[in-house]
């Protein structure tokens, strides 16, 4: 009769806690997978942040935390995650009444672009661990890598004469009696803009800049389209850095930019167009559009070219980005210019690639690397 009793006591204990746990398990229940930096860069180190909290006071004995991610992202080995086609991970929790736990796991962006959480699952046991509660987050964290930073050492010299003589032809006077304002020095800086004040307020070179007199556009045109289809994403990612690389280095210089591309934004899958602008901001505005070029097929570069490029204007600047370099590109490339319209060509390979078809010394190479 006991044993009776004990039985119906634990059978009613079971029922009535299994009624409290499908009824309660999620209420109050935080999950947040969120990385710690909405922005980073290529190559930077960033982490990912995993908070479950129980404000409640009800014991969760087991709580599974199940989401996936991009596997651009570089995470230590680990038993509770798996890299396939995406980065897993398979997280087990314990949880006290009104107990919040915290864990950060350390990565490295591999790749420039916009990337958020694939699915957040949620998976709760009860007091039995027999019967199993399921829940998935829909608000999932995002974060945007900007494109790579290219090092100066692996800044071709003939790019740095050829962007020396573009801002030599704008011929932008500034204004020393309106001034802008106050950035870290760069080694393309002059002397006598450096404000001595400030650098040893912050400790580090600083220079002044100043509002313009003429200002005069350069447009940067960027072609996604490669000459070929060997080594093409690697080409294309080289593309985008040289296009983030020379607007930082022309805005830095006061120089208004404004960039167009034939390839699209991945969400919106409208063309890449950013209209001029000389602050830091803009930079910023431009790789911004650059990190959220997507994967699809860019629009075929000849008929963009002569879209976007104003034969009438004599004023702007065109700086073309282009591993295409075909001869229907070419040609109306040397017709273009014939015309008098102010274009100079960038040509992104490798090194074993011989570029042969470059006319004069405002066409040049500029050598993809290994960066790895």
């Amino acid at each position: 009769m006991r044993l009776l009793i004990v039985l119906l006591v634990a059978l009613v204990l079971y029922i009535i806690q299994n009624i409290i746990y499908k009824k309660f398990w999620h209420k109050n229940l935080e999950v947040n997978v969120r990385f710690a930096d909405s922005i980073i860069r290529e190559g930077d180190k960033c982490e990912l942040i995993e908070e479950i909290g129980n404000n409640k006071g009800l014991l969760l004995p087991i709580i599974q935390v199940k989401f996936a991610i991009s596997r651009t992202f570089i995470f230590k080995k680990e038993r509770n995650a798996s890299v396939t086609d995406q980065y897993y991970r398979n997280e087990y929790f314990s949880l006290m009444p009104y107990e919040k736990i915290t864990r950060k796991y350390k990565f490295i962006a591999s790749r420039r672009g916009e990337y958020k959480l694939s699915f957040l699952d949620i998976i709760a046991k009860d007091i039995f661990i027999n019967n199993s509660m399921y829940t998935e987050f829909k608000n999932l964290s995002s974060i945007l890598v900007l494109p790579r930073r290219i090092e100066a050492r692996y800044i071709p010299e003939d790019v740095v004469r050829v962007a020396g003589d573009i801002i030599n032809n704008i011929k932008m006077m500034e204004d020393p009696f309106e001034f802008n304002s106050i950035r870290d020095y760069q080694p393309y800086d002059t002397v006598n803009h450096i404000n001595w004040k400030a650098t040893a307020r912050m400790d580090s070179l600083q220079v002044n800049t100043f509002n313009t007199t003429n200002q005069k556009n350069i447009i940067i045109i960027l072609n996604t389209e490669t000459n070929s289809v060997r080594d093409s994403e690697k080409i294309v990612e080289h593309c985008i850095r040289v296009a983030a690389c020379l607007t930082d280095y022309f805005i830095s210089r006061n120089m208004p930019v404004a960039i167009r591309s034939n390839s699209k934004d991945y969400e919106t899958k409208e063309l890449i167009s950013i209209d001029s602008g000389s602050d830091i901001g803009h930079v910023r505005n431009i790789e911004i559009a650059l990190a959220r070029i997507g994967e699809d097929a860019p629009k075929p570069f000849l008929p963009f070219f002569e879209d976007n490029v104003d034969i009438d204007n004599r004023e702007n600047e065109y700086v073309i980005i282009s591993n295409y370099r075909k001869d229907d590109f070419m040609e109306k490339y040397a017709d273009y210019k014939e015309k008098g319209v102010k274009l100079t060509l960038i040509v992104p390979e490798y090194q074993y690639v011989t570029v042969n078809n470059l006319p004069s010394s405002r066409e040049v190479k500029w050598e993809v690397y290994d960066e790895n």
